[in-house]
């Protein structure tokens, strides 16, 4: 029997035949989807980190206009 068919996720312990990709590293595994999990949350950090950008721009003042009567 082939040691490949008892490999594990490392992040969610399913097995190599119940998900669709399996990706090995140095003695570690994880599935297509721990992959898509982890790309969710690397999404929503990002676009929380623009956002947080977004709102500590600095507005530039409004230039103070002179009027002056001759």
């Amino acid at each position: 029997m082939s040691h490949d068919k008892h490999l594990r996720c490392s992040f969610c312990g399913k097995s190599k035949d119940s998900v669709r990709k399996f990706i090995s590293g140095p003695s570690v595994y994880i599935c297509n989807e721990c992959i898509a999990l982890c790309n969710e949350i690397l999404a929503e950090d990002e676009e929380r980190e623009v956002s947080e950008a977004i709102t500590q721009v600095p507005t530039r003042p409004r230039s103070k206009r002179c009027w002056t009567s001759t």
